[in-house]
């Protein structure tokens, strides 16, 4: 390997990338067979001749330093080089969080239930529901003529027995007449049709029947505005004047009823029976005849 001895006594062996080595030609001669390497090694700026003894061993040695002290340069360089560029991969991680309420809970999407009617854009996609449709009366016309300018009914008595259950005030007519006569002699007065809004209206209406059983002067049938005209067999509804409403859980039905006995009781019928039971409900033919019943 070159290199190069200071008198110092010192081995002051260059680094390197100290050490720049630069080949000259190499001459041989002829009469003491010695062939002299001209390699300069430029070290600091001292130049440092070298005579070969050994024409193919030196030779060989000198190729093989200079290609040793180059590789260790460049090896050294692209080290340097590699560690100077190089960009550093940081990997940061964001923990994923759930949050859980008492009445939502969050895990890919938030989904907030709501029940009862709220406003919507009309163009909101959301599922749907249906209803199946009655044929009830289009109109229900109050007849302002049977009031008088104070807005109260005139001759109210004349219609029938009037009397009040809870928030509602109810007549229980005198004339008998087809369904839809019915429908609309109710609206004349300013009242809607009898209709049961649920279970305890019609225990209400029971209790009436048998407190008051002994002195009875009411008749015992009336309509009601329950049908299902318009609809499958036996999806009623009541037709209030704000439109169908379908009937609740828990309404007392006579044994065995509805029946649509013929095919054609698409009509609601209403009956006090002064018992255990007290009142009961039964399909008819719309057409049939029974007293008027309203409510208000």
């Amino acid at each position: 390997m070159l290199s190069g001895q200071g008198n110092s006594g010192h081995d002051s062996s260059p680094s390197p990338l100290d050490v720049t080595v630069v080949p000259t030609e190499v001459i041989t001669d002829l009469k003491t067979d010695v062939t002299t390497k001209a390699t300069e090694t430029v070290q600091d700026g001292t130049e440092s001749p070298t005579p070969l003894t050994d024409g193919n061993s030196l030779s060989t040695q000198v190729v093989q330093d200079t290609t040793t002290a180059i590789d260790a340069i460049s090896s050294k360089a692209e080290a340097t080089s590699a560690s100077s560029t190089a960009t550093p991969t940081t990997t940061k991680t964001t923990p994923r969080t759930t949050t859980t309420t008492p009445s939502t809970t969050t895990t890919t999407t938030t989904t907030t239930t709501t029940t009862g009617l709220v406003h919507r854009k009309c163009d909101d996609a959301l599922p749907f529901i249906c209803q199946y449709s009655v044929d009830c009366p289009k109109l229900c016309i109050k007849d302002d003529s049977l009031f008088d300018s104070s807005g109260n009914l005139k001759e109210k008595k004349s219609y029938g027995i009037w009397f009040d259950i809870g928030t509602y005030t109810y007549l229980l007519g005198n004339k008998p007449m087809a369904w839809l006569d019915s429908y609309r002699q109710c609206c004349a007065l300013g009242m809607e049709t009898l209709n049961i809004d649920n279970a305890a209206e019609q225990l209400g209406l029971t209790a009436l029947a048998s407190t008051n059983k002994a002195n009875w002067t009411a008749n015992f049938n009336y309509w009601t505005s329950g049908t299902w005209k318009g609809a499958p067999v036996k999806q009623w509804s009541w037709c209030d004047p704000n439109g169908p409403k379908v009937f609740a859980k828990g309404l007392v039905w006579e044994s065995y009823q509805p029946d649509n006995k013929g095919g054609n009781e698409s009509c609601v019928h209403f009956r006090f029976t002064l018992n255990r039971t007290g009142t009961i409900l039964t399909d008819r033919n719309c057409a049939n005849k029974y007293i008027f019943a309203c409510k208000v």
